[in-house]
């Protein structure tokens, strides 16, 4: 992870430009030693005090220099520089106080610190940016530097985009008692490319990573994976319908109870993944004989029946 770090740094601090960064260069070519770069950066977060230029100065003495900028990283994630940690949760806090807060150029290193060091802080700041439809551009170093957040980062994703669908399309959780009973159906869908945060590059990797952790998704997060699936055109409901199914299969009795809650358009659109799951899995072999019986939609009774031919024919 910290060579990771290292390489980011190197990357952001492009972009960190305060002022007079060039005046800098002939010191770079000096032989640092790696206990001089220990002692250098733990000798600069001891000057911290409040000072309104001591990000500026972090660039020109600690950024600028390969060693001294990969100590600082490595140092943040041991929790030797807590003079460091406390200025850049200092930045954070008023960054969180701004209503309109834009990281200005080369400030997402700052952020990125933040992260390093697992102050709660920065995590909020994340979170605003998500919400302004920026996860994009912190998603790799959310995963690089703090797992935990970058899982949830990609969940809180997923609710904001199915809560937007779900108040743009109007279309409800209903309850339990209502399944198979006659819906609202014929409104105009709109599709999650509407949605300003949402992009299938996100949708597609948040599906391969609780494909590969094996997540057992909750009733509630299968009804937000629910609506932003059925909301999505044809090309992309197959796209990501194989997906879908591997995640419904690590957890059937959830998807079932979600499932049931679902308006009747949104129970036809998530058909397709009974269809893959009915052979295989008894539960929904069960579910898809009620439906073919009882439903009140003609259109996902003859899906149902239609499925349950084809399992009988494959025996």
């Amino acid at each position: 992870m910290v060579k990771f770090i290292y390489c980011l740094l190197i990357c952001l601090y492009q972009t960190f430009i305060f002022a007079n960064q060039n005046e800098n260069t002939a010191t770079q070519k000096e032989v640092i030693t790696e206990a001089d770069s220990i002692n250098i950066v733990k000798d600069f977060c001891e000057k911290y005090d409040n000072q309104k230029d001591f990000f500026q100065e972090m660039s020109k003495e600690i950024l600028s220099n390969e060693k001294r900028r990969a100590e600082l990283a490595s140092g943040l994630t041991r929790k030797k520089f807590p003079k460091c940690e406390l200025a850049i949760k200092d930045y954070l806090k008023k960054t969180l106080s701004e209503k309109e807060y834009t990281p200005k150029q080369g400030e997402q290193a700052l952020i990125t610190l933040g992260l390093i060091a697992k102050i709660s802080e920065a995590s909020q700041v994340i979170e605003r940016e998500i919400d302004k439809g920026y996860l994009s551009s912190w998603i790799d170093i959310l995963k690089e530097t703090n797992d935990a957040g970058y899982i949830q980062s990609l969940k809180s994703w997923i609710k904001r985009v199915a809560k937007e669908i779900r108040e743009k399309d109007n279309t409800k959780i209903l309850d339990p008692s209502l399944y198979g009973k006659p819906s609202s159906d014929g409104k105009e869908i709109k599709y999650p490319d509407m949605v300003r945060i949402w992009t299938p590059i996100l949708m597609n990797r948040f599906l391969n990573e609780m494909i590969a952790r094996k997540t057992k998704l909750t009733e509630d997060e299968f009804n937000q994976l629910n609506i932003i699936y059925a909301s999505t055109t044809t090309s992309y409901r197959e796209t990501f319908v194989e997906q879908i199914t591997k995640i419904v299969a690590n957890n059937p009795k959830d998807w079932l109870l979600s499932y049931r809650k679902e308006e009747n358009w949104v129970q036809f659109r998530l058909f397709p993944i009974m269809q893959r799951l009915g052979k295989k899995d008894g539960n929904i072999k069960l579910e898809i004989i009620w439906i073919s019986k009882y439903h009140s939609d003609g259109r996902i009774r003859t899906l149902a029946l239609n499925t349950l031919e084809k399992i009988a024919t494959k025996k």
